[in-house]
């Protein structure tokens, strides 16, 4: 077939628009995120030189850090607890966003009502505000998010969700809160929460004293149950996904308790009886956690293989938007040491579709 010059030039002009719309498809479908990490320490005033380099190397945007816990009190109906210590010179991480988050236990809206959702409103928003001024910047433009932590119920569904709503009038910031699999899975039984955005929780899947050998902080079947066939979520969401690692301490056939220190100093006084399953070689004693000769250890550990194979499922199940945040929990010299800088790369790299 011959074609004419005109001919050949139109065409040419055909391919390259075609070309262009084509990078322009691939390219909406990629989701670059934002970097984050979460902080959970309490009792800390300043990170650790490894920490802050880990900041810088990743040139992390925001850093989630608990400002306090929330429970009930008989005498004073609600108190803050565990409060940070952290304190950050404004210099030091001028480009770092911190973002408040709260920590409320479940059970402060067994027995709500609307007094107390406005009070706590109110006292809550408060002592961020101060916390955040005092401890991390006085400029109060530069607290734009604030993140609420709760393992809501469907009894207790009601009164959070009026809190939420009483809390997000009380300023001008973006309001998210944490989303676990279950309500993510069915919002028509969970309701879908009230906030800008939802921190999509990817860890602590099931419960350790129900996991058996299965891995509780990331069994990736037991993400794929909840992630594949669920509806898009009705509001933008964000991803968290765990780098720590745990040690759960069983005596005399009963749980006592779980252990996030370093494992694998703790791990050089067991020897392994079935994976993950240790037992203690020696009476010892490792950051306040008593082991006796004989008490079994299931160490719990995160692969950098485990959370690329978690992120293949989370990017064939879910779709993101530009914008959306990845943070890593959580920001500690014992966890971060554990992963190199290439894959904790990998990680926040994209998370487009496969």
């Amino acid at each position: 077939m011959h074609y004419s010059g005109k001919e050949l030039f139109v065409l040419f002009l055909f391919v390259c628009a075609g070309s262009i719309c084509a990078i322009f498809v691939f390219n909406s479908k990629e989701v670059i995120p934002q970097k984050a990490i979460y902080f959970w320490e309490s009792g800390r005033e300043s990170l650790s030189k490894n920490e802050m380099n880990f900041i810088d190397e990743h040139a992390l945007q925001k850093m989630y850090v608990k400002f306090f816990e929330v429970e009930d009190d008989r005498t004073y109906s609600v108190v803050p607890i565990s409060k940070t210590q952290l304190n950050f010179i404004e210099s030091e991480k001028k480009s770092l966003e911190i973002v408040p988050t709260i920590y409320i236990k479940n059970e402060v809206f067994k027995n709500c009502s609307e007094r107390k959702c406005e009070e706590m409103a109110d006292n809550i928003h408060y002592l961020i505000t101060k916390k955040f001024s005092e401890q991390f910047s006085n400029d109060p433009k530069r607290l734009k998010e604030i993140q609420i932590d709760c393992d809501w119920t469907i009894s207790t569904q009601d009164w959070y969700f009026r809190f939420l709503k009483l809390f997000k009038n009380r300023g001008k910031f973006t309001l998210s809160a944490t989303l676990r699999l279950y309500p993510y899975k069915f919002p028509d039984k969970m309701g879908v929460l009230p906030v800008d955005r939802a921190m999509l929780m990817c860890y602590n899947l099931i419960s350790p004293l129900d996991a058996g050998s299965r891995n509780s902080i990331l069994d990736l079947q037991e993400l794929e149950k909840y992630v594949n066939g669920a509806d898009p979520y009705p509001i933008p969401l964000d991803l968290a996904l765990p780098i720590y690692s745990s040690a759960l301490i069983v005596q005399n056939d009963h749980f006592t308790g779980i252990h996030y220190g370093n494992i694998e100093q703790l791990k050089r006084s067991l020897s392994l009886e079935k994976e993950p399953w240790y037992l203690s070689r020696v009476d010892t004693v490792l950051a306040n956690v008593y082991l006796r000769k004989g008490d079994k250890v299931k160490l719990e550990t995160i692969s950098s293989e485990r959370i690329r194979e978690a992120l293949k499922v989370i990017r064939k199940n879910i779709t993101f938007k530009q914008g959306m945040t990845l943070s890593l929990f959580h920001l500690q010299d014992n966890q971060i040491q554990q992963l190199s800088y290439a894959e904790v790369s990998s990680f926040y790299r994209t998370l487009s579709p496969l």
